[in-house]
C-alpha cells in the first residue's frame, strides 16, 4: 500500500497478513526504510531503523507509554487522555504506534491534516470519542460510539468488537 500526505511525501507500507491483522512490518521513505518487529501473532515488539532499535513499551490497554533504546532507556514517553488524544509526549522518534498500538495497528500517520487514528476497519476520531463510519457489523446501541463510551475500561482496536 502506498499513502501520499498534503505535503507531497510517500510512504511505501508491507504488510504481514500472516499475523491474522494486517500489520506493517516495514514502512519505505525518501529518509530511509523503518522495519517493525513483531512477535507470533502480530503483538509489537520493536521499531528498527538502520543501527538504532527501539523498544516498545505499553500500557494495560496496549498503548505506547514508552520507547527504549537497546540499553533499556527511556528514550520516548507518551501520555493520553481516556479517549486516546496525545496529552504531552518527549523524544522526537516518528512512530505510528501510540494508542492503543500493541495491537498492531498504524494508529497515528506523520500527517497534521489526518487527525484520526485508524483501529482496524474504521478510522477513529478521539477529539470526539467516536468512530467516522458505522460499525460494519451492527455491534451495540450506537454504531459510532468508541466503546460504549467506557474507554477507560475497554478498547475497540479492530473497529468491529469491544474487548
Amino acid at each position: 500500500m502506498q499513502y501520499t500526505s498534503t505535503t507531497g511525501s510517500t510512504t511505501i507500507y508491507v504488510y504481514d497478513i500472516t499475523a491474522g491483522i494486517p500489520s506493517v512490518l516495514e514502512e519505505s521513505t525518501q529518509a530511509g526504510t523503518v522495519y517493525y518487529v513483531r512477535a507470533p501473532g502480530g503483538g509489537l515488539i520493536a521499531r528498527v531503523s538502520g543501527t538504532d532499535v527501539k523498544y516498545y513499551g505499553f500500557d494495560d490497554l496496549g498503548s505506547t507509554l514508552f520507547l527504549t533504546d537497546s540499553t533499556g532507556l527511556a528514550t520516548d514517553k507518551y501520555t493520553y487522555d481516556a479517549w486516546g488524544n496525545v496529552t504531552s509526549r518527549t523524544g522526537s522518534t516518528q512512530q505510528p504506534y501510540q494508542y492503543v498500538g500493541a495491537m498492531g495497528y498504524y494508529t497515528h500517520y506523520q500527517d497534521a491534516n489526518l487527525p484520526l487514528l485508524q483501529l482496524g476497519v474504521r478510522f477513529y476520531d478521539p477529539s470526539i470519542g467516536r468512530f467516522t463510519q458505522v460499525d460494519p457489523i451492527g455491534d451495540g446501541i450506537n454504531w459510532y460510539a468508541y466503546c460504549e463510551n467506557n474507554p477507560l475500561m475497554r478498547v475497540d482496536p479492530r473497529g468491529l468488537k469491544l474487548k
